[in-house]
């Protein structure tokens, strides 16, 4: 038997894996325990490595095919519901990742457990609720699961987990404020990168799919460096390039409007560019949108494109181009937003476009 626990990386997922082994215990079943990374092949290699007849696992980026058999088995899940900056901190303090790569990681986490969100299978457990009331989660995971605690019972798991669960709001992990644990630890840049785009991720996941998320400056890199982060104004002086590229994110899959905002300096006036966004992923690189420019106006330019994604786990890059040689100006990059596209109105406004 399988028994599934979705969770972004942290103590929170942990202790929810670690609670259901412990139900099954109970019942006289043991359970081999696992992460497992993101799709199907990994949990087949995991029970064919194990020979495990019982297998708790836990998973923080199921891909679109394992997610859908998740959910179409309507077997109970248990969503360990963490804050994307607490995972931040978690990933970072662990020194698995480095604070940008942490954000990239997290933003496709995010995307694939964003579809799980609701779901009828999938029983919600929250921080709030540990620190809390740890008996009722664990009285909740066992009656998803079909297991009749006695009170001693549920004590006993909540003894023997209680440090795991401790961890979860320790001062490094965030405390009782992941934002200003991440703002007083990293630099300005640094700090703003995160809390903007996991933010946005924390409404995705408290079912608010419509809460914008926003990657800034620091995830973009600079087209004559590419080994280099964006932190100033940008130099178009030259042939026709790439100037900027980025944020590398990932979403999840929908109807989008990305808008891209810039500022250009007075010298930058006329010159033509081609603005686009495209995704990759084990398909290759492929463009999503385009659209042209002509900076008509000194200071902030909003450009925005419409697309279609298709894979949580495509990595996306929205690029700026100069389409002739430059004399001279300057581009300084802002930020990009994305935000859903609310399909119904393009459907309301179908009728006043006449066939062809």
């Amino acid at each position: 038997m399988l028994y599934g626990i979705i969770g972004l990386p942290g103590p929170l997922t942990s202790w929810c894996r670690e609670v259901v082994a412990s139900i099954l215990k109970t019942s006289g079943i043991s359970a081999h325990k696992a992460h497992i990374p993101s799709g199907l092949g990994d949990l087949s290699k995991e029970l064919l490595l194990r020979d495990a007849s019982h297998l708790v696992f836990s998973v923080s980026r199921p891909d679109t095919r394992f997610a859908d058999v998740l959910l179409q088995t309507k077997k109970p899940l248990i969503y360990a519901q963490t804050d994307p900056k607490r995972s931040f901190l978690h990933l970072t303090n662990s020194g698995k990742m480095d604070p940008r790569t942490a954000v990239r990681s997290l933003s496709g986490d995010c995307s694939c457990i964003s579809k799980f969100i609701g779901a009828e299978n999938v029983v919600q457990v929250t921080e709030s609720a540990v620190r809390q009331h740890p008996d009722s989660v664990v009285k909740a995971i066992a009656k998803a699961h079909g297991v009749a605690l006695s009170e001693p019972a549920v004590q006993q798991i909540i003894q023997a987990l209680a440090a795991l669960a401790g961890q979860v709001s320790l001062p490094e992990n965030g405390g009782n404020d992941p934002t200003a644990a991440i703002q007083s630890k990293f630099p300005e840049g640094i700090a703003r990168c995160a809390t903007f785009l996991l933010g946005g991720f924390e409404g995705h996941l408290d079912a608010k799919p419509d809460t914008p998320l926003i990657a800034t400056k620091e995830l973009f890199l600079v087209g004559d460096k590419p080994e280099d982060h964006v932190d100033a104004p940008l130099d178009m002086t030259g042939r026709p390039r790439f100037i900027v590229f980025g944020p590398y994110i990932h979403i999840p899959v929908g109807t989008w409007l990305v808008r891209l905002v810039v500022s250009f300096s007075e010298e930058a006036l006329g010159i033509p560019a081609v603005v686009d966004i495209g995704a990759s992923d084990e398909r290759g690189f492929r463009e999503l949108s385009r659209t042209h420019i002509i900076a008509s106006t000194a200071g902030r330019t909003d450009i925005s494109l419409s697309f279609q994604n298709d894979n949580p786990l495509a990595s996306l890059q929205v690029r700026l181009a100069t389409e002739k040689s430059v004399f001279d100006g300057l581009i300084a990059i802002g930020f990009a937003e994305f935000r859903r596209k609310v399909a119904e109105t393009d459907e309301e406004l179908e009728v006043l476009l006449p066939e062809t």
